[in-house]
């Protein structure tokens, strides 16, 4: 690839920033369960992450996830 993508492994734990109904940025965190994959349709990487704050797994853009702690 010619794109320097961010080095996210499985078993990371992640930092994601959110924006509530307000646009005040919110701090969710989760753990990595899936690689980076570049998905056909958006065209962009990214991961699947287990966020803690409503214990579900999400498919979260590679560019905004922080890694805070590897694997």
């Amino acid at each position: 690839s010619k794109f320097k993508l961010k080095q996210v492994k499985i078993g990371d734990i992640v930092k994601i920033m959110r924006y509530d109904y307000v646009a005040y940025n919110i701090a969710a965190y989760g753990i990595v369960v899936d690689e980076e994959r570049l998905i056909q349709v958006p065209m962009f990487p990214t991961v699947e992450v287990f966020m803690f704050d409503h214990r579900a797994v999400e498919r979260i853009p590679a560019n905004i996830v922080t890694v805070i702690s590897r694997a």
